[in-house]
């Protein structure tokens, strides 16, 4: 019997339904502030204005024929969704999302108009062939995820565009993210293997200080968006999103009972402390080196499966184009995708790392009947 090992890098074909109506509502929400250099909710609210169909607009004395993904307005408007002053701010976040690949855009008519396109809108969204004019105020659009970690890591996020970075990232009764059944928590893949997350992780992500990141959890907490959860020491907080049931699935909330998330994540922290064990690391060297004798290495199941695992996902990206990962500086790591794998390897997180870059991929592992 022969296995077969499958790979995907994590969150390159995840979406996140978004509904027009709550964008529009934080659109509207003075007390959100939106001045930052990650334009992350500037980029979504473009997207909540694109055609799911070909349809027409006349603005003025133009007629314009709008196409999936594009919209076609006046540039003002823009700049009164934005909350900008002038229109030059508002083509200078135009031209920086053009230039992160995210949108096309043109002006017409002395500047006054502009019609842009959200680039891949039909790889995310159903595009329908007939002609008929678009709703803007209701329905939903999905978003790609890993179009808000473009944006969001690394730079200077604002209230509103943490608050999106949190949404979209929201993850609710997975069997794989530890408190999600206790309601819609917030899990950003590639900090950690669990919810928990520390200040100083987030102000890595959104481009800020730990003192800000703070502000902002507690104002957006007494905004009734979030519901954040500390823990003792260093272990970091868990984020749950309030308001998501109502709005993704018209249903009552969940009430959080914070003692029982208290007592779900604590008991993580032991058996992660416990299995500390269950971990492999390699170095290229060691795996090339067929005598080594390992005695540094962590493993789960037997030390051939571990060793023969990471060999052959490795073989496998270097063929699909990662040719960084030939360095013998770069390492690897493999830890189980869940707390509940035991024994053999069967469903697990692959981490390489190299020059401090890091890819996230999880593998899948079967069995072949041979003939």
């Amino acid at each position: 019997m022969s296995y077969k090992v499958e790979i995907k890098q994590l969150l390159k074909f995840r979406h996140c339904r978004i509904y027009r109506s709550f964008i529009r509502d934080l659109m509207r929400d003075m007390n959100l502030k939106t001045k930052g250099t990650s334009y992350l909710f500037f980029y979504i609210i473009l997207c909540s204005y694109a055609n799911f169909r070909t349809s027409y607009i006349r603005i003025e004395s133009n007629y314009f024929t709008v196409y999936p993904g594009h919209w076609v307005c006046r540039l003002s408007e823009i700049t009164e969704w934005f909350r900008l002053k002038t229109r030059k701010q508002t083509v200078a976040v135009l031209d920086a999302l053009t230039e992160k690949n995210l949108i096309t855009y043109k002006l017409h008519h002395n500047d006054k108009i502009v019609n842009f396109k959200i680039k891949g809108w039909k790889t995310s969204n159903v595009i329908l062939e007939y002609n008929a004019p678009c709703q803007k105020e209701d329905g939903f659009f999905f978003f790609p995820i890993v179009n808000a970690l473009k944006l969001a890591d690394g730079c200077k996020c604002s209230e509103a565009d943490i608050l999106m970075d949190i949404w979209l990232n929201t993850i609710l009764n997975d069997l794989e993210v530890r408190g999600s059944h206790l309601g819609p928590i917030a899990y950003f893949r590639g900090l950690r293997d669990s919810a928990l997350v520390s200040n100083t992780e987030l102000a890595k992500r959104w481009g800020i200080s730990q003192t800000t990141v703070f502000r902002v959890l507690r104002k957006l907490e007494d905004m009734n968006f979030i519901d954040v959860i500390h823990f003792t020491g260093a272990s970091g907080s868990v984020i749950y999103t309030k308001n998501y049931m109502q709005t993704m699935f018209d249903v009552e909330e969940v009430y959080i009972d914070r003692n029982e998330v208290v007592a779900v994540f604590e008991t993580e922290e032991r058996l992660q402390a416990d299995q500390t064990e269950n971990q492999i690391v390699f170095t290229v060297q060691e795996l090339m080196d067929e005598t080594s004798s390992g005695s540094k290495e962590r493993i789960i199941g037997s030390k051939c499966d571990g060793r023969a695992l990471i060999s052959k996902v490795r073989e496998l990206l270097i063929n699909t184009g990662f040719s960084e990962l030939q360095s013998k500086a770069a390492i690897y790591k493999l830890s189980p995708l869940s707390l509940d794998c035991k024994g053999y390897i069967k469903h697990c997180i692959v981490t390489m790392a190299i020059n401090q870059k890091e890819w996230h991929f999880e593998v899948r592992i079967s069995s072949v009947e041979d003939g």
